[in-house]
């Protein structure tokens, strides 16, 4: 996704619907993407998410099946807080002018909207906080899916200096093995790993990224992780949460939850 989502989000069916699926090499692909985040007035959420489908989405599937972009996503904040943002629009590609052309053909698709649907942009759909991120993402296992729901869980750290290489090796050693299994097992649609490209936070933040077709892969995925947990003998537990603690800024931690509206993607 992958997006990773700064502050609100990138990271997002009751069913999944996936298209022909050619998993990603172990390197995974890399992608840019860009990250549009809201707050939106609770009273206008609905009536911004039709809008968002009616207006945006239209552009998103088409720069999609044209080869521009090779992502997209719209979601809905499912936990939150009383500063964070409520929404957040993002799109991928393999390149930063494919970012910049989706941008241009999104703001001119608004510019041709009936004035009374301007006004309203510029109104209730503006939001009372707003950000937009640039990140770089790494596509660690995907597919060819479309989802009109599901979820999107991000979990971001910041990394302590001279500790990226034990990040990674962290990652790849603790994380990743119950996610290659549910990402075979359909559970998973697609998981990675952001930065940001444009630092507009700390540039050792990194988010981790899973996109699930329902709620139960979040059920599943938790079970395969205690299981992890309850596999190792208590020297090992404490051995591992001492590296976490050199590797990791343990207080920036922050995990969210995102509700999907839309997502797409052909890596």
């Amino acid at each position: 996704m992958n997006a990773w989502l700064k502050g609100g989000v990138l990271a997002v069916a009751a069913l999944l619907a996936a298209g022909s699926a050619n998993a990603q090499e172990p390197d995974g692909t890399m992608t840019f993407a860009r990250v549009a985040n809201w707050q939106i007035a609770r009273s206008n959420w609905d009536a911004y998410d039709a809008n968002m489908k009616k207006t945006e989405l239209p552009i998103l599937e088409k720069m999609l099946a044209d080869g521009v972009i090779t992502e997209y996503g719209i979601v809905r904040n499912a936990v939150h807080t009383p500063d964070g943002f409520t929404h957040s629009t993002w799109y991928t590609s393999k390149t930063l002018a494919g970012l910049e052309q989706t941008l241009s053909a999104l703001v001119a698709a608004t510019s041709k909207l009936p004035a009374a649907d301007q006004r309203r942009g510029n109104t209730d759909f503006a939001g009372t906080k707003h950000s937009d991120v640039v990140v770089r993402s790494r596509v660690i296992k995907g597919k060819a899916t479309k989802l009109s729901s599901g979820y999107l869980y991000l979990s971001t750290d910041v990394i302590q200096p001279g500790k990226v290489t034990a990040y990674d090796e962290r990652y790849e050693k603790q994380v990743r093995p119950a996610l290659d299994t549910l990402f075979a097992s359909g559970t998973v649609a697609s998981f990675g790993i952001d930065q940001e490209f444009i630092h507009t936070s700390d540039p050792n933040g990194r988010t981790r990224w899973v996109i699930f077709g329902d709620a139960g892969g979040l059920d599943k995925w938790m079970d395969a992780t205690l299981a992890a947990t309850r596999a190792r003998t208590p020297a090992e537990r404490q051995a591992l949460a001492a590296a976490g603690r050199e590797i990791l800024v343990g207080s920036a931690h922050r995990d969210e939850l995102w509700e999907i509206q839309a997502y797409a993607s052909k890596y």
